[in-house]
């Protein structure tokens, strides 16, 4: 099917993708569920084996995915975290130290909706940080000769034992720097020791805190903490995290001695959608080129999603900047990019200390050795703008335009924007073609199954002459049997509201009796002056409000349960509801629930006018004043037995005669609420029929309204039908989305 070109709408798309994921689902239910214990279509086998469910899943996953990661890796003192910070406009939010800070993985997002700003640190167990601890590099050496006392169960007194034997050998080195090793393991040990109650599990602190969990003190001390610690994540209110969507990830540097911190950097990588690489300004080092690298062992699709930041720009001498020497430079960056497969559009440069000082000083927060130094960077940055070779502009338009930025602002906003666009243009992009990949399988599976029926469905169709009067004949036929059910009711109405209202007088007149029973003593007891006319009036304000509250409960429950339970059990036994059920599939369109709107309206107004009216007859009741006889001057028994008993006539002569006076109205509300019922049923199917008329292939469910049981071959072909109807569907979304995501993809 030839389609008119489209500019491509990622909305629609999705939309597109959303429908199509929907159909196919269905379809693969269908078709599974139709094949226990039978065979329908002959190639069922060969599709069954596919794992065509796995392919759903995968691509509804990444249809309901809203959020997108972003990984910052890099070797230490690259500037990643001011980065982060500068890109986010929080300075401050992770620490900035000149050394090793960053231990673990630390992810920054936003909170749940309704949470607030706070850190979970995720410790590890016992066990797993010791180990961690004998395997890391910049210990290992140390455990070596060790290794075969420790091979096995883990065992903790052993293992305290070996590290205290280290520490005394380490003590008396002759090295500072190795000798410092000493002081952290025994660090280690003390805060394995000291938080032992934290270890293995989540631990949840306050944004204020945050710094304890990712770097060293001022005196460089913590590190045995941090080594015990698996991943941070920080929670924070930020608008490129709740607008946007984002999650930024800062990953262990690079060039960690730490091989643990490598591995976990690695793995991390494969799931972003963006990998933020920073490098030193004077280009790549041999860690950036390692972590560039080992990317292509794993997933060679994330050398396309990769940004590398050149940051620390500004502190280039001008010398470096002149137009010989950038050129040689940016030739040897885009040389190394040519060789690793990387997008040589995608290097920015920026100077994030320069941003993160600007923002520290808006905010009011900025110290005055923090001051001098933003000044002294944003006159080296002017004195280099104004020294720009323009020649530079004829060789790279694109690097001059990078180092105006650069030495403008810090070039981290043309950073982030261009971060923000990437993210909701190409990385949406790419998860459509990654979700149309999957889909597009399930597709294709269905349809080689289908293909093989093909000729059985033509003939069927050939058959179907008159098809659509059928169908609207189908209709009418459905229409005229709900008229049955709600007629067949309203017919007997008249007669079964005498016996609806017997059975409700019954009970009134059982609750007023009642009052024989009733608690003079309580009255005697509230009132002021307990002289027997005082008693008598309350106890008569009492029973109307008792008797007329009584009478319409028990006029609503007498008349509406058998009503609308009638109906309910009539409609439901017409099989109407898995009739429109059986449309509302194939049309897409939800008539089943429209007719359970409408009678759940039904059921809710018969219930409200049936109160109200019977409300309506007490109110008379209420508003009369009604004098007791008598004048006596002590409450006797003879006296209160005398009350009860015209109390109790009294009141069921007047409620009584009420209750027949609604046997006789009341069936003309229901018979309003009837019509209504009819007129919006009859809406619908007007709805039905002009659907029905609009769509060439709908299947018509004869058993359900006639009763009879199809043959089992009748069953089959209404199956096929009802296949191929879906797959036509799915087949017109299949070829629009190939058109459009190919055409974006050149």
């Amino acid at each position: 099917m030839a389609h008119k070109k489209e500019e491509f709408d990622i909305l629609k798309v999705k939309s597109d993708l959303v429908q199509l994921a929907t159909i196919l689902s269905d379809l693969h239910k269908k078709v599974t569920e139709d094949h226990k214990g039978r065979i329908i279509c002959s190639g069922y086998t060969e599709y069954q084996q596919a794992p065509l469910q796995a392919f759903m899943d995968r691509a509804n996953g990444k249809l309901g995915k809203k959020s997108y990661k972003i990984g910052f890796a890099g070797g230490f003192s690259g500037g990643k975290s001011t980065l982060i910070n500068s890109i986010l406009g929080e300075p401050g939010l992770l620490a900035v130290m000149a050394g090793e800070c960053t231990m673990s993985i630390t992810t920054v997002t936003s909170p749940l909706e309704g949470g607030n700003d706070h850190v979970e640190v995720v410790y590890y167990t016992k066990e797993n940080a010791c180990k961690n601890i004998m395997s890391n590099n910049r210990f290992v050496a140390f455990f070596q000769p060790y290794a075969a006392s420790i091979v096995g169960q883990f065992d903790e007194a052993k293992f305290h034992s070996i590290v205290r034997e280290i520490c005394s050998k380490l003590e008396k080195e002759p090295d500072p720097n190795v000798r410092k090793k000493k002081t952290e393991l025994e660090e280690f040990l003390y805060f394995l020791k000291h938080i032992e109650d934290k270890l293995g599990t989540v631990h949840i602190d306050s944004l204020q805190n945050v710094d304890a969990y990712l770097t060293t003190d001022k005196e460089n001390k913590g590190l045995g903490h941090l080594l015990l610690i698996e991943q941070v994540h920080i929670f924070r209110k930020n608008p490129l995290f709740v607008e946007k969507g984002i999650e930024i990830v800062d990953l262990p540097g690079t060039d960690s001695t730490n091989a643990r911190q490598k591995e976990m950097t690695h793995t991390y990588l494969q799931q972003a959608d963006v990998v933020m690489l920073i490098i030193e300004p004077k280009g790549f080092k041999m860690a950036d080129v390692d972590i560039s690298s080992e990317l292509g062992k794993h997933n060679n699709e994330i050398r396309n999603k990769m940004f590398v930041v050149m940051n620390k720009f500004d502190t280039l001498d001008s010398a470096d900047i002149a137009r010989d020497s950038i050129k040689r430079l940016w030739g040897q960056v885009n040389e190394t990019f040519r060789n690793l497969g990387l997008d040589e559009s995608r290097v920015f440069l920026t100077s994030a200390k320069r941003v993160d000082l600007t923002a520290r000083k808006d905010l009011g927060i900025i110290t005055e050795n923090e001051k001098k130094d933003l000044e002294s960077l944003i006159q080296d940055s002017r004195n280099k703008l104004q020294s720009l070779d323009k020649g530079i502009e004829d060789d790279n338009p694109r690097l001059y335009n990078l180092m105006e930025k650069v030495f403008t602002d810090g070039g981290i906003e043309n950073l982030r924007n261009q971060l923000v666009s990437y993210l909701e243009g190409e990385i949406q992009t790419d998860r459509m073609r990654e979700i149309f990949t999957d889909l597009d399988k399930v597709f294709k599976a269905a349809k080689r199954l289908l293909e093989s029926e093909r000729p059985t469905v033509e003939r069927l169709k050939t058959n179907q002459r008159g098809y659509h009067r059928q169908l609207v004949d189908f209709v009418e036929k459905t229409h005229e049997h709900f008229m049955e059910q709600v007629r067949m009711i309203e017919q007997g109405l008249n007669k079964a509201a005498v016996n609806f209202i017997g059975a409700a007088k019954k009970k009134i007149k059982e609750e007023i009796e009642n009052f024989r029973k009733f608690p003079f003593e309580k009255i005697k007891s509230r009132l002021p002056v307990a002289t027997p006319l005082n008693i008598k009036m309350e106890a008569i304000n009492q029973c109307k409000v008792h008797f007329s509250k009584m009478f319409a409960e028990k006029v609503q429950e007498a008349m509406v349960s058998p009503v609308v339970d009638r109906l309910m059990s009539q409609i439901n036994d017409s099989k109407i509801t898995p009739i429109l059920k059986h449309f509302s599939d194939q049309l897409g369109k939800n008539f089943s629930e429209e007719l359970e709107k409408v009678l759940n309206d039904f059921n809710q107004n018969i219930h409200e006018v049936t109160l109200l009216r019977a409300q309506e007859e007490t109110w008379k009741l209420q508003e009369t004043d009604m004098r007791p006889a008598g004048f006596e001057t002590a409450w006797t028994p003879q006296i209160e037995k005398t009350f009860k008993e015209d109390v109790v006539k009294s009141f069921s002569d007047t409620l009584l005669a009420r209750a027949d006076v609604l046997g006789h109205v009341i069936p003309r509300y229901y018979k309003t609420l009837m019509e209504e019922l009819i007129a919006r049923f009859e809406k619908l199917l007007d709805e039905l029929t002009e659907s029905v008329k609009s769509v060439e292939k709908v299947t018509i469910p004869v058993g359900l309204l006639t009763g009879e049981q199809e043959s089992d071959e009748k069953q089959k072909e209404m199956k096929l039908l009802e296949y191929f109807h879906l797959i036509e569907s799915a087949e017109d979304l299949d070829e629009r989305l190939i058109e459009v995501l190919s055409e974006k993809k050149k």
